[in-house]
């Protein structure tokens, strides 16, 4: 993993689970991997798996954190990136995902938030529409008008 060969470390951590699959850290490698794979839900099951095992360090918060960012789940992200940052309070990768996630969560809000509409007749309230008339309704209606005297059987 250290390396960057995701392939090989893979695989070398699935050996490791065959032989302890209890173990927190081979949870939490294979978590990062996973989730260094773009295998965000696969991932945050390992680093679940990790915390469940008392693996309550910073990095595996983080890293459950950046799985729901992935996943657009904004606010279980902000709730991992705080706890991460309460583990490792002067850790400047996870103070920067926090500035980060509220700046998402303030868009996201601001994005179902709707501006005042206006009922229809308001918004056409003075306006004048002509309306489409061609030349035989203009007769009719003048023939309407006229004095009853002048009017067609």
């Amino acid at each position: 993993l250290t390396l960057q060969n995701i392939n090989d470390a893979y695989t070398y951590l699935q050996t490791a689970m065959r032989l302890q699959g209890d173990d927190a850290n081979v949870m939490h490698q294979m978590g990062v991997i996973l989730f260094t794979m773009g295998k965000y839900p696969q991932a945050l099951e390992y680093l679940q798996k990790a915390v469940a095992l008392k693996k309550y360090d910073a990095s595996t918060y983080y890293y459950i954190a950046l799985c729901y960012e992935e996943m657009s789940k904004l606010t279980e992200a902000d709730d991992y990136y705080h706890q991460a940052l309460e583990k490792d309070p002067t850790n400047q990768d996870i103070a920067s995902a926090l500035v980060r996630i509220k700046q998402k969560l303030e868009k996201q809000k601001d994005q179902w938030q709707t501006p005042e509409q206006k009922n229809q007749l308001d918004v056409e309230h003075g306006e004048d529409f002509p309306l489409p008339i061609n030349k035989s309704a203009i007769d009719v209606r003048l023939k309407d008008n006229a004095p009853p005297d002048e009017k067609t059987p």
